[in-house]
């Protein structure tokens, strides 16, 4: 009996300690779900637009012109040129690239020009001095008021270096005498208007020039400037 006893109490010990080990291996599963907490991310777009700086506004204009008043300044030659005015009416064509400055109603730009100067009237029937026309390249400066139902005034201003070409030599009696006209400063100013891409002005001109004529006995120098006011219609073409 105390054997029986002795024996079911080591099996009792064993079997504890067996039990014990393999929890100690294998812990007991645990059969409750713990939900892990779902974390949303919310991406936000954001929409990036370039900026793009306007541009300031280029263009050609083309512009036909009629001369007003056109006058042969301080020339003289003795007192054989008239100068008060000019004989029939000059005329020009021009071509001139603009630029606008800083998207302000400033602008800046560059020109030329064929301009084809008034006849040389002489105090002498019998004497007959030859015109000049002039090709000049010049700079322009020019403010616009604003625009108002489609019209924009503005002034206007040139400034540049004419180049003078003579039409023919000084003529009297049948005998000619040669000539030279001198190259000099071009400048202009005036007032006009824009019409959407239609453009008027008035501008006063002055083309600076000499004139000098050789002679076997004599040569002799004066001033040649010719002087008017242009009226000017053009069309802007847009770059």
């Amino acid at each position: 009996m105390k054997k029986f006893t002795f024996l079911l109490s080591s099996i009792l010990i064993l079997s504890t300690s067996v039990y014990a080990k393999e929890m100690m291996v294998n812990p007991m599963e645990s059969k409750e779900v713990v939900e892990q907490p779902m974390v949303v991310e919310e991406v936000s777009t954001v929409v990036v637009q370039d900026i793009v700086p306007k541009k300031n506004k280029q263009y050609l204009v083309l512009k036909v012109g009629g001369d007003i008043s056109p006058e042969y300044e301080n020339a003289n030659l003795n007192g054989v040129v008239n100068e008060k005015s000019a004989k029939n009416l000059g005329y020009e064509i021009s071509l001139e690239f603009m630029q606008q400055l800083w998207h302000s109603n400033f602008e800046v730009g560059l020109g030329t020009a064929y301009q084809r100067h008034g006849g040389v009237k002489t105090a002498d029937p019998g004497l007959s001095v030859g015109r000049y026309d002039s090709v000049p390249l010049y700079a322009i400066g020019k403010y616009n008021f604003g625009f108002w139902k489609g019209w924009s005034p503005y002034i206007k201003g040139d400034i540049g270096y004419s180049f003078n070409i003579k039409d023919h030599s000084l003529r009297e009696a049948g005998e000619s005498f040669p000539t030279k006209i001198d190259d000099g400063l071009y400048y202009g100013v005036g007032l006009g208007a824009e019409y959407y891409n239609w453009t008027v002005d008035a501008m006063y001109k002055v083309n600076k020039a000499d004139i000098k004529v050789h002679d076997d006995a004599d040569r002799s120098s004066d001033n040649f400037d010719y002087s008017r006011v242009t009226l000017s219609v053009g069309y802007k073409f847009d770059l």
